[in-house]
């Protein structure tokens, strides 16, 4: 099993994962990337803006292999 790293660009920052996961399959790294991002835009559900939120997947070596983008637009209709 390989070691892969999931940095993670909420608009305001990059978070650079240090520790990675391990995973027995490209499949695995794609879908658990994707999967990433829902609840992060859950967190920070913006008012009235639009984010953008980006995981970018390295493996071991330090090379990007897996990029992953939720944009999120949300609005009041007062």
């Amino acid at each position: 099993m390989a070691r892969f790293y999931f940095d993670i660009d909420d608009g305001l920052r990059l978070i650079r994962d240090q520790e990675g996961v391990e995973f027995a399959s490209l499949g695995d790294v794609s879908t658990a990337a994707i999967g990433v991002l829902s609840p992060i835009a859950s967190d920070h559900l913006p008012d009235g803006r639009q984010r953008v939120y980006v995981v970018k997947v390295r493996d071991d070596t330090d090379r990007y292999i897996f990029v992953a983008t939720l944009s999120l637009v949300s609005e009041r209709l007062d």
